[in-house]
């Protein structure tokens, strides 16, 4: 047994050795965790759901999905519709279905061949989805919409082979290096070639059509004839299954209350997606990633790109409408007979106060100018007691001898003393009997990151990095909103994160002489 353990002493020391003095090759082979690795590759290639939500928004799949199972429809017929390439519609799908926003279901029994697909689109007059030409994942490089380049001159005809071109690929494919791939009607073959290392589908030009090749003209349907050449021919991949929406993705469609697609499309427009590639700048230099990217400040960007700014105006509305029902109930607004809300928007959570409070008299929303406009526009039948007040946060607000004052996500797009003048202003607004409150509600993040933290804290902090690149606010640990409620006279008395809620509640009484 001794000498066992040392011959395997020995192996280990000669490997250590053999590893230290080996290629690095060798070394990465030996040496590296796999586990370790494969979880660090995951962090670093991140989550790809703003963007493929943002792009099932803007292509406006929800609006053209039925959430009833019995009408789940195909990839291919969904693609025709919204004129859009059916295999890269098909992975975006499938994407999505693992978020849980779609559910795909077998259309296996429905299957068609490629040829058969494009001859029923051709029948119908619609654009094929498989892509110019009707191929599957086969781009036309260089050209618009209508053939033509950008000069308006004939584009070169040819495309990019893609993996989706490979599902479909068959032995009489030129994938499979058999026959060149045909296109119904347009007067030549594809044929492979190889362009700096990529395989390129080129109209080879010459005189066989595919109806001399055996194929069906386009607009013909096949028939009983062509069913050897059917039986070799590929399944239209983009008709084996189809979709139907669950109940969170039809939360994305225009018309649903939650107007969750504007989160959708505001977190996929450039304004955010771009200004990503910029935080090691902001690190770098300390300046503003957002500015760095775009020359200037969120807010004078937003109102000369009209769609980024209905997006975002939105966006916080949607977010506001999920929180306001959260938020109401967390704290208990009946001990308050007046409360205001400091930028509460177009009185979501106001108005979910009110409902679920009816102890509360009075309600305040304090807001911008152009905001109080928008909410008055769309009226207040039912809602006597709101009422909106237009208002500068950096001025004495315009209410006084209030109960109790919330600030939901209003503290930190500010930095500390902006956020400590504002406060300084929302306790003057407060009466002087002892009852009254300020509840601040808002993401603490932990005095120390440790490994192991939970997915709300990593959202959080994530979060914390979009603060940096387009404001000049910031989240806060618990000590640090300790520091800046006390620099304008509250201290907090109560600390509270409900069950299922990111963020806090800070219940802070106001200092008094």
């Amino acid at each position: 047994m001794a000498q066992d353990v040392h011959n395997m002493d020995q192996a280990e020391r000669k490997l250590s050795l053999e590893t230290a003095t080996s290629s690095p090759v060798l070394k990465a082979v030996r040496t590296v965790p796999v586990e370790k690795a494969a979880s660090l590759e995951t962090l670093i290639r991140g989550s790809w759901a703003p963007n493929a939500v943002y792009s099932l928004c803007r292509l406006g799949v929800p609006d053209a999905l039925s959430d009833d199972p019995a009408a789940a429809t195909s990839a291919a017929d969904l693609a025709t519709r919204l004129q859009c390439s059916g295999p890269c519609l098909l992975r975006l799908l499938r994407l999505c279905a693992a978020y849980g926003l779609l559910v795909e279901v077998d259309h296996t029994g429905k299957d068609e061949t490629v040829e058969e697909y494009r001859a029923a689109a051709a029948v119908g007059g619609g654009s094929s989805p498989l892509g110019p030409g009707g191929h599957a994942g086969f781009a036309t490089r260089g050209a618009d919409a209508d053939g033509a380049g950008s000069s308006g001159a004939a584009a070169p005809a040819y495309g990019r082979c893609t993996a989706a071109a490979a599902v479909t690929a068959g032995p009489d494919t030129a994938a499979a290096g058999g026959a060149p791939m045909r296109c119904d009607g347009d007067g030549g073959d594809l044929v492979m070639r190889e362009e700096a290392g990529e395989q390129l589908l080129e109209r080879a030009g010459g005189a066989g059509s595919s109806a001399a090749a055996g194929c069906p003209p386009a607009g013909k349907a096949p028939t009983p004839a062509d069913a050897p050449r059917r039986a070799a021919a590929p399944v239209c991949r983009e008709r084996q299954s189809g979709f139907y929406l669950t109940d969170m993705g039809l939360m994305l469609r225009e018309s649903h209350p939650s107007q969750m697609r504007w989160l959708s499309l505001m977190l996929g427009l450039p304004g955010h997606y771009l200004s990503r590639g910029y935080l090691y700048d902001n690190v770098k230099e300390g300046r503003m990633g957002f500015e760095a990217a775009f020359g200037c400040d969120w807010y004078t960007y937003v109102a000369s790109h009209p769609l980024e700014g209905t997006a975002f105006d939105k966006a916080m509305t949607a977010t506001s409408a999920a929180a306001a029902q959260t938020v109401a109930n967390a704290y208990d607004f009946s001990r308050h007979s007046t409360v205001v809300d400091v930028g509460g928007g177009q009185g979501l959570l106001m108005t979910a106060i009110l409902h679920n409070h009816p102890g509360v008299q009075r309600g305040y929303v304090l807001e911008l100018p152009n905001v109080v406009a928008a909410a008055r526009r769309l009226g207040q039948r039912g809602l006597e007691k709101l009422h909106y007040v237009e208002a500068d946060f950096f001025k004495p607000f315009p209410v006084s001898d209030v109960d109790c004052i919330v600030m939901r996500l209003v503290l930190h797009d500010w930095p500390d003393a902006e956020a400590a003048a504002l406060l300084r202003h929302a306790r003057g607004a407060l009466a002087s009997h002892g009852s009254a409150r300020l509840v601040v509600v808002e993401a603490v993040l932990p005095e120390l990151v440790t490994p192991g933290v939970g997915p709300a804290t990593v959202q959080q902090l994530e979060f914390d990095m979009g603060m940096m690149l387009m404001t000049s606010g910031r989240e806060r640990s618990l000590s640090e909103w300790e520091t800046l409620l006390a620099s304008a006279g509250f201290r907090i008395e109560a600390v509270m994160g409900p069950p299922q809620v990111k963020v806090t509640f800070l219940v802070a009484a106001p200092d008094r002489p």
